[in-house]
């Protein structure tokens, strides 16, 4: 696996968990 899309994967998994945590912390 090329290190750019790795990279992409990485980038995209930590959008997605940032979004989620945000969602924890309002709802808390």
């Amino acid at each position: 696996m090329p290190i750019m899309n790795k990279a992409k994967t990485l980038f995209s998994f930590l959008k997605m968990y940032s979004k989620f945590y945000v969602t924890i912390i309002t709802i808390s």
